[in-house]
């Protein structure tokens, strides 16, 4: 890892968030979509974002995971985070990304 790319991403991100007038639960969402996409980059399961079970992503990341998937993790944390937001949006709301 390179600390100075970690650093450069880190503040345009942050750029984009400071000059994007994002709620406290706009904000949240926003970070919490970029977990689950992040996680859809790196994971080496196939994954359709769109119609995930939430539950069978975490018995493989629980029961299934030797090979450290952190990709998975990623998001597994997102969703949790989406479902924690108020205003009824459940875990596997994902924003429609092109990525």
């Amino acid at each position: 890892m390179e600390e100075t790319k970690i650093k450069d991403a880190h503040n345009q991100c942050i750029d984009i968030l400071n000059n994007s007038e994002l709620s406290e639960v706009e904000l949240v969402a926003v970070l919490a979509q970029l977990l689950i996409y992040s996680g859809r980059a790196i994971t080496s399961k196939d994954i359709d974002l769109h119609s995930m079970n939430l539950e069978a992503l975490q018995k493989q990341y629980y029961a299934d995971n030797a090979d450290n998937d952190l990709g998975l993790g990623l998001i597994l944390n997102g969703a949790s985070i989406m479902g924690a937001i108020p205003d009824n949006i459940k875990g596997d709301v994902t924003a429609d990304a092109n990525i």
